[in-house]
């Protein structure tokens, strides 16, 4: 049995609790059995199916029920895709007899991993390594009949203010024939603020973001997995640096083709126009594999038939 340690909310975004509820159905189909856990101040739950926007981050890690949720149900497996949790953690939960699945892509580096699902890490005899592109935990591919159209996509969990004027203002002066969608998350009517042009829309995401990938030309992001994703839909990716760790990982997608061109945070428009122009040509050829989500589940399946903690 799987417990799956992970977090969310609009602040840190979505996209671990989708990870590993894209690894949670692939393990599904294997009939291993697996749980999200979920604290409150007064007791916790494990839950098979998470909604979309509750909220699994709390600020303190509650270790004590944890435990008590890794005895009671006897969890034999803990995948962690949640930055909170470090070696200390890690110590405890193995000292439980449990084996550790790290999803997070930089802090991966103590003995108590036995596996690791990090394309940026180098393999080793311990942890075993999971680093491929084709291995990625992403959303299942999904064919859409449909062409491209010069659309730029736009899509952050916390925009800055002048982060999207600088969008708008380059495709206004330069790029009048195309158009702008901005993707966002959140309830709140945050794009309400800037100016209205017939060229440009504010959507709220409701559903899968890869129909939008499949008919844009263009995506402007912060970088990460959503690269990955619209990637296989042949989108030119521009990221706009907002932190270093993003950094880390957007220059290894710009050497595998993945990203074509990475701005920082304090990016004018005129620079903006100027990638536009340089990559509009460019033939997006890099596909990731459409099943490497399953590909993930199939080595995480043999690891554990290995080591004996699972029977076929």
């Amino acid at each position: 049995m799987i417990l799956f340690l992970t977090s969310c909310n609009n602040k840190i975004g979505y996209g671990h609790l989708k990870r590993c509820h894209y690894l949670k159905r692939e393990l599904d189909k294997k009939k291993i059995k697996s749980y999200f856990f979920k604290s409150n101040k007064n007791k916790y739950t494990l839950e098979n199916n998470i909604k979309k926007n509750c909220n699994l981050n709390n600020n303190k890690i509650d270790l004590f029920k944890i435990k008590k949720a890794i005895n009671k149900k006897n969890i034999k497996i803990i995948i962690i895709d949640d930055y909170r949790y470090s070696e200390k953690h890690r110590k405890i939960f193995k000292r439980l007899g449990c084996l550790i699945i790290q999803l997070n892509y930089f802090y991966d580096t103590d003995k108590y991993i036995d596996i690791c699902i990090n394309y940026l890490k180098k393999k080793k005899n311990k942890p075993y390594v999971i680093n491929s592109l084709n291995d990625v935990i992403i959303s299942p591919y999904k064919k859409f009949n449909v062409r491209k159209r010069k659309i730029i996509l736009v899509y952050f969990y916390n925009p800055k203010r002048d982060v999207i004027n600088n969008i708008i203002n380059s495709v206004n002066l330069d790029f009048k024939n195309y158009k702008i969608y901005f993707l966002y998350n959140s309830n709140k009517n945050y794009f309400s603020k800037f100016k209205s042009f017939n060229n440009i829309k504010f959507l709220k995401l409701k559903n899968d973001i890869s129909y939008y990938f499949a008919i844009s030309e263009f995506l402007i992001s912060a970088g990460g997995l959503t690269c990955i994703e619209s990637s296989r839909y042949k989108v030119k990716n521009i990221v706009i640096n907002l932190n270093k760790k993003n950094l880390i990982n957007s220059k290894f997608l710009k050497k595998k083709k993945i990203i074509h061109y990475i701005l920082s945070k304090k990016f004018s428009y005129r620079m903006l126009s100027g990638v536009f122009k340089k990559i509009v040509k460019i033939k997006n050829e890099k596909i990731i594999s459409f099943q490497s989500t399953e590909n993930v589940a199939n080595k995480i399946f043999e690891y554990l038939k290995r080591s004996k903690l699972i029977i076929s």
